[in-house]
């Protein structure tokens, strides 16, 4: 798995390429855990992931959720991968509405891939 980051003004875009898996989890972790600049907004970029399991997701929710509180903005990519798509559908993260723990006007990761 390889990660890449490109920034331009103060959307950093986190892009993943690979495997999203338990056996990159902690590669995942460390990207996620970065932490963010006032303003900033990241972008999780997925189009060159090959696949992803639970613990990818719930890295994801986790990172997010800790980014409500903070000075920047976590996002996923609109153009998720089907397989993406299908797996958060499976384990029940898609969502039509934010979770009741997001009290801010920052989307929820689960409802922009469902509307992506």
């Amino acid at each position: 798995m390889k990660i890449k980051t490109k920034t331009s003004k103060n959307v950093k875009t986190i892009r993943f390429e690979g495997s999203l898996t338990i056996d990159n989890a902690d590669e995942i972790r460390r990207a996620l855990l970065k932490r963010f600049k006032p303003g900033e907004i990241r972008i999780l970029s997925l189009e060159d992931a090959t696949d992803a399991d639970l613990t990818c997701l719930q890295l994801f929710c986790a990172a997010h959720r800790s980014s409500l509180d903070g000075p920047g903005e976590l996002r996923l990519d609109r153009n998720q991968p089907a397989f993406f798509k299908e797996l958060a559908a499976e384990t029940g993260f898609t969502r039509y509405n934010c979770c009741s723990t997001n009290k801010t006007k920052q989307g929820c990761l689960w409802v922009e891939v469902n509307n992506g």
